[in-house]
């Protein structure tokens, strides 16, 4: 409403003065006349328009502050209830059960954030990627699970930087790879035990992904031959060791 009224006024204020312009440059006897009222009443017509403009300006500031935030707007237990209620039935929950259990039900349902490598971490992997001579370079194999999201999508980021700059990779999808396998893992023959068994590469490879904000875990895999390693993508990051 007060964005209509300032354009009515101010279209009011400048109509006024239009008419007052033209009288006075039509009629050149009124002019020689009634010169001064003709620019008193121009003059006059200016200022209401010059003041309507500071009264809405005025008021639209003050409206800024009126308007409620996110901050402000509170629920009352029953109006949470409510709308509790009404997104479990849009989503296809069955509200005849406890409020928490209606909770956990509606955030199984919202769709997961794929896991991806961030800006940052990509940044700081092909950094560490680089550092590594071109002689000194190796074959990455990467193993992800085929039937889950995380591991497809992070696998792809770490194929695709290592590609970028200047390594050779490979995908390898494995319905073999426990489906609850969290992070990533370092898979290393099986007969490895201690750190001073791990092939050279696969701790070249620890050392870029702890510079990338990775923590990689060791695990052992059938089938590689000794000195032979594989980067393992799981199903999504590994908790920290706080939540766990």
């Amino acid at each position: 409403m007060l964005g209509y009224g300032l354009i009515i006024g101010c279209g009011v204020a400048i109509l006024l003065q239009a008419i007052a312009g033209l009288v006075v440059t039509a009629y050149t006897q009124i002019a020689a006349t009634y010169r001064s009222v003709a620019r008193l009443a121009f003059a006059c017509c200016a200022v209401i328009g010059l003041c309507l403009l500071g009264w809405g300006s005025l008021r639209a500031w003050e409206l800024r502050y009126d308007q409620p935030s996110v901050v402000d707007i509170e629920l009352s237990a029953d109006q949470a209830q409510v709308q509790l209620q009404r997104i479990a039935s849009l989503l296809g929950v069955s509200t005849k059960q406890p409020t928490p259990a209606i909770a956990d039900a509606i955030i199984d349902r919202l769709p997961a954030r794929v896991w991806r490598m961030q800006a940052v971490q990509r940044e700081a992997f092909g950094l560490a990627l680089d550092q590594i001579p071109a002689r000194e370079r190796f074959m990455v194999v990467v193993r992800s699970i085929p039937s889950n999201d995380n591991s497809i999508a992070f696998s792809e980021d770490i194929l695709a930087t290592l590609r970028q700059h200047g390594w050779q990779a490979e995908s390898a999808r494995d319905f073999g790879i426990n489906a609850a396998l969290p992070g990533l893992v370092i898979a290393v023959y099986p007969s490895v035990r201690t750190n001073e068994h791990v092939p050279a590469n696969a701790k070249k490879m620890i050392v870029m992904l702890q510079k990338a904000g990775f923590a990689p875990y060791g695990a052992p895999q059938p089938g590689l031959a000794d000195g032979q390693f594989e980067l393992v993508i799981g199903n999504g990051p590994a908790a920290s060791p706080s939540r766990r």
